[in-house]
């Protein structure tokens, strides 16, 4: 091969590539989409709910309680404080018990109103009342339980304060926890109700000392805020209060907000027992906001002793307490609207203190009692597929440059190709149909004398004796003839072509 037609042959074999990658490119840009769809962010936003908790003790006097013996007592009486009933006052009665649960009798009492109520008590014909009846019953035994109760009120806010005394023919003791008694409603009351107990008692003269008198007043001590590392044990802490505060935020314009909250209270047992209650139903609120719930420890606590009383005798173990706020928000934005709801656990559990804990939902972020979830409002964003357009020019240009080019070259090269000889075509046609039958050798072995040699006419006829004597045909090629021989025995078959 010459090199100029070299040079065709190597341009054409370019060009035929361009032309491939021209027509690949121009199906792939004509396939693509004229245009895409992104979508993209129009607008940010966020729910924020934060917990917070501050916890309420009640400062005592400390006044001293000393055991009373009744044959020492000359006068006693008992006196009643209380605050936050309004106009309902509450009813006071005094109960006579048998210490072994025999019997119960209501004494009768006058009670002195005013701003400290009282009524006297003769401990002589209370032991003598209880001597009587243990006598009429049959039962023997001279302690008992003397209590004095306060109520007010009815269902959830039923209020009950008890001052219970351990009272024989010798002493009496009162306990200390009944003298006051604090309630702020449950479960989400905010009226401090207190009542307080206290007694005089007038000693009969004797000659060392003669008359004394012995007090304790019935004052209500005070509620102070305990500080924030304060451990909130529950013999300790009368109350909490609950806050919540919510916020939204949004990177473009709110036309207009609304939202509507509802807390609730669960408290649970697990696996044993589990209530709910309506801490605040379904209210609207408008913008950022804060709310503050509050919870009676010693309410709480009484309802689960309640119910554990109803289902079993095996005591009050442990609570979880779930403070479940739901918040409904509907955000018109020049992005559109935003109707979600957002909602947050906080997750405590009561036993000699509460430990709260927040509840993590999805992958929504919590740090300490925050809670924070995200959102966007989306939108479709049509623009022009510049890959489509530029794929689709470019091998449009590359076909219309490399498809003439291509064509010249493929002529010029079919012109000035160096076309086989006759021998070449008939050599290559005769090894392609019998190139089972055919090897080739670079000499025939000699002729012997007696030996026949026969031409056949043409090379099928040769074939077709090799077949018939299973000899092969044996080929010599030589520059101006090619020699074709079938031996079989002394007969040599040719076939020569020139």
């Amino acid at each position: 091969m010459n090199k100029a037609l070299l040079k065709i042959k190597i341009g054409l074999i370019l060009t035929a590539v361009i032309l491939v990658c021209s027509l690949i490119g121009t199906g792939i840009g004509f396939s693509l989409p004229a245009e895409k769809t992104k979508i993209v962010a129009a607008a940010n936003y966020n729910h924020q709910g934060e917990f917070s908790y501050q916890g309420y003790e009640v400062v005592d006097s400390g006044q001293p309680n000393p055991v009373l013996f009744p044959k020492i007592i000359e006068e006693m009486r008992i006196l009643f404080s209380a605050s936050g009933f309004g106009d309902e006052k509450p009813t006071i009665k005094a109960v006579l018990e048998d210490r072994g649960g025999n019997w119960q009798k209501e004494l009768p009492i006058e009670v002195t109103s005013g701003h400290v109520a009282s009524f006297p008590l003769n401990l002589e014909a209370i032991l003598e009342l209880g001597e009587t009846i243990n006598e009429e019953l049959g039962v023997r035994g001279t302690n008992y339980l003397l209590k004095i109760i306060a109520e007010a009120g009815t269902g959830d806010e039923h209020f009950t304060a008890t001052l219970e005394g351990e009272l024989n023919s010798s002493t009496l003791k009162w306990k200390e926890e009944g003298f006051n008694k604090f309630e702020r409603g449950f479960p989400g009351g905010n009226d401090w109700r207190q009542a307080s107990f206290g007694y005089e008692v007038q000693l009969k003269e004797n000659e060392l000392f003669g008359p004394i008198t012995l007090e304790r007043k019935p004052d209500l001590p005070g509620i102070a805020a305990v500080s924030p590392d304060f451990s909130l044990f529950t013999e300790l802490v009368e109350s909490l209060d609950i806050g919540f505060n919510y916020q939204f935020n949004c990177d473009t314009q709110i036309n207009s907000l609304e939202e509507e909250i509802k807390v609730e209270l669960v408290m649970a047992e697990p696996e044993r027992w589990k209530k709910s209650f309506t801490i605040l139903p379904s209210t609207k609120k408008q913008g950022n906001f804060t709310l503050v719930f509050p919870l009676d420890i010693g309410k709480l606590r009484e309802v689960a002793e309640d119910i554990d009383k109803k289902i079993s005798d095996r005591g009050v173990k442990g609570q979880e307490i779930t403070i479940l706020a739901q918040v409904h928000t509907i955000a018109k934005t020049d992005s559109g609207i935003i109707d979600e709801i957002f909602e947050y656990q906080l997750k405590g559990k009561m036993e000699e203190q509460i430990a709260w804990g927040v509840v993590e939902k999805g992958k929504e972020e919590t740090k300490g009692l925050t809670l924070i979830k995200e959102g966007k409002i989306t939108k479709e964003i049509t623009k022009p597929n510049l890959l489509s357009q530029k794929l689709r020019k470019s091998s449009l240009i590359g076909l219309w440059v490399s498809f003439p080019i291509f064509c010249a070259l493929a002529f010029l090269y079919w012109k000035r190709r160096e076309r086989p000889t006759f021998l070449e075509q008939e050599l290559k046609r005769n090894r392609k149909k019998y190139k089972e039958l055919i090897s080739e050798v670079a000499n025939f072995p000699p002729t012997k004398e007696e030996e026949a040699i026969i031409e056949v006419p043409s090379l099928e006829a040769l074939a077709n004796i090799s077949n018939n004597s299973l000899k092969p045909i044996l080929l010599k090629v030589e520059p101006d003839k090619q020699t074709y021989w079938v031996a079989d025995d002394l007969t040599r078959y040719c076939y020569i072509v020139k």
